[in-house]
């Protein structure tokens, strides 16, 4: 079995899975993953339905868990079940309310405050201004770009696993990754109005 195992968990859920203990293997994926991809979730439906749409990728991730085998790691597994639940969310979303979403609008914001990855400890003000900078240099991204710079630099997975996620040849995750950081680049290059 050839496996692109990226952690030392990953490697203790597939073992659990050889060994038949799917229960354990279960609890190995919660512990790993839960935080971030309900984080995720949150980021991308908003708090009120982050539960609701959290739940649905448990409840796929759990079924489907004992198949879990190939070069897909579990983090970009789990990420493109996230994904489909997010956006099975919002199709729903739009049934009943039409003008909420443009059908070609993929929902994805830079990282907040409380997804700041442990010992990115904030250093004063100017640290501060640049992260408000690199924020909206992010929105002003389109929103597929947004999405593979997300999954890339705050989840991790790599561009191959991008594209297996979000359904796009690789060439393409390439290309909206490159473009996206050039145009970030550009704008955190721009000098600073002067305040008024």
């Amino acid at each position: 079995m050839s496996l692109s195992l990226r952690s030392a968990s990953e490697s203790v859920i597939f073992a659990a899975l050889r060994n038949g203990d799917v229960r354990r293997a279960i609890d190995l994926l919660l512990q790993t993953y839960q935080d971030e991809v309900y984080g995720y979730c949150a980021r991308l439906v908003g708090n009120t339905d982050a539960g609701a749409v959290y739940q649905r990728v448990l409840v796929v991730a759990i079924d489907d868990l004992p198949n879990l085998i190939g070069d897909m790691s579990v983090r970009a597994w789990i990420f493109g079940i996230a994904r489909s639940a997010v956006t099975y969310h919002h199709r729903r979303a739009r049934r009943g309310h039409p003008q909420l979403l443009d059908p070609d609008y993929i929902p994805v914001t830079g990282p907040s405050d409380a997804t700041t990855r442990p010992g990115n400890v904030r250093h004063g003000a100017g640290r501060t201004a640049r992260d408000g900078r690199v924020k909206d240099a992010l929105g002003q991204l389109d929103p597929s770009m947004q999405e593979v710079l997300q999954l890339t630099l705050w989840h991790g997975l790599r561009l191959t696993e991008v594209a297996h996620v979000t359904g796009r040849s690789l060439a393409a995750v390439r290309t909206l990754a490159a473009h996206g950081l050039s145009q970030i680049a550009l704008v955190l290059n721009r000098p600073e109005a002067p305040p008024s």
